[in-house]
Formats: structure tokens, C-alpha cells, sequence
């Protein structure tokens, strides 16, 4: 499967059986939107639903099941979990982290069905959070 992330969103909702071979997959490119939508980030998240012809909560439900297929099912990986490559800067990890945060953490998320991301994405931010931990966790990988 080609694509970015959003198409690739989409094609998984629809073939829910993909998230198979998207887990062995690098991320797509487009992630941080994504990321961004399952935030339900305003004005992104309505802009792309009219764009899509889908609803809000249509474009919401694609992008975090894409998500927790992509980012967190399987062993976990903390530059995945965070939607980051290894190579990718601490700026974008903490702006991934702060994005993931605002949908999954407790006082915001409306299911509890969340908490295992929720623990996957901070174990995965304690890994990565400053150079010398994510240098330990690069020696240890």
C-alpha cells in the first residue's frame, strides 16, 4: 500500500485487514497530520472532513484506528509509538508526544478503552524525552 498517512487511514478503515502489513511498514509520509487530526485538531479536522466529503467524527474514527494499528499494536517501540523515525528531531518527538497527549490522556479521552495507548505513548516519551536518554535507549535497541 502507497500513499500518505491519511490516504492510508482511510484504506484502513475500509480494509481493516491492512493493519497487517502497515505495522511492518516505515510510517507514511504525513504522519504529523494525522496525529494532528486524531487531536481533533480545529480548524484542520473540519477543513479536511469538507475537503473528504466525510464527517468529523467519520475522519476522527479513520485516523485513530489507523493510529493505534500503526503506532501502537505489537511490541512497543518508542520512536513509533511517538510517530517518529529515529532520525527524526527532539522538536518533532515532542510536538508528536504534545499531539498524541491531546487525544489520549485520561482527562480528555471520553473512553477508557484508550489507557493502554495512553501508557504505551508515555513509556515511549520517557524513552526519548532528552538527548541522554535517547541515547541509552539507541545503545539499547
Amino acid at each position: 500500500m502507497t500513499g500518505d498517512a491519511l490516504e492510508q487511514a482511510l484504506a484502513l478503515q475500509r480494509a481493516p485487514l491492512l493493519r497487517f502489513s502497515l505495522r511492518d511498514r516505515p510510517l507514511a509520509p504525513g504522519i504529523t497530520r494525522v496525529i494532528q487530526l486524531a487531536a481533533a485538531s480545529q480548524p484542520l479536522l473540519a477543513d479536511t472532513a469538507a475537503r473528504l466529503g466525510l464527517t468529523e467524527d467519520g475522519v476522527l474514527e479513520a485516523v485513530r484506528f489507523y493510529l493505534q494499528q500503526v503506532l501502537f499494536e505489537g511490541e512497543p517501540e518508542a520512536y513509533r509509538s511517538l510517530g517518529a523515525a529515529p532520525a527524526a528531531s527532539t522538536d518533532e518527538i515532542r510536538e508528536h508526544f504534545r499531539w498524541l497527549q491531546r487525544w489520549l490522556h485520561p482527562d480528555r479521552a471520553s473512553d477508557d478503552g484508550f489507557a493502554p495507548f495512553a501508557a504505551k505513548l508515555n513509556w515511549a516519551w520517557q524513552q526519548l524525552r532528552n538527548e541522554h536518554k535517547r541515547s541509552a535507549y539507541d545503545v539499547e535497541r
